[in-house]
């Protein structure tokens, strides 16, 4: 079962929680990290590129959380559940598949809950919360080719 993507039109609920999640996650660390940067423009363009490598990161250790969000999204269009509803379990399951990822990638977080070992999956989940409220699942965009 694949899921086409035609044109910018069909670009469906998942992928777009999905990209606004691994994109803005890593920025609003950068943001945060960047009061503790120099002056030192070296040291800009390192970040810049740590930056690249973060996104690049998440998206691949999401991908499986994405397509189970897709299938998870055709599931919940053959049932009628309200849009809020809908929203709540997408931001549900993705705060759980993020603290998970993050647990078997790094077991810090069982043994040792500093600070720093929960920004990056907390910023994830309220990156993903934001924006599984902020679009609209879309009811009849999704084309299912065999």
């Amino acid at each position: 079962m694949l899921f086409s993507i035609g044109n910018l039109q069909t670009v469906t609920y998942p992928y777009k929680v999905w990209l606004f999640t691994i994109s803005l996650s890593p920025m609003l660390l950068f943001i945060r990290l960047w009061s503790f940067l120099s002056d030192n423009n070296s040291e800009i363009s390192q970040a810049l590129a740590l930056l690249g490598l973060a996104i690049l990161y998440g998206a691949a250790l999401s991908l499986p959380s994405l397509f189970l969000f897709i299938f998870l999204h055709k599931h919940l269009l053959q049932i009628s559940l309200k849009e809020w509803k809908q929203k709540l379990v997408f931001s549900s399951v993705g705060v759980f598949l993020i603290w998970v990822t993050f647990i078997l990638i790094d077991r810090k977080f069982i043994i040792d809950s500093e600070f720093n070992n929960i920004i990056w999956p907390s910023a994830y989940s309220l990156c993903l919360i934001g924006g599984a409220f902020l679009f609209k699942p879309n009811h009849t965009n999704i084309e299912v080719s065999s």
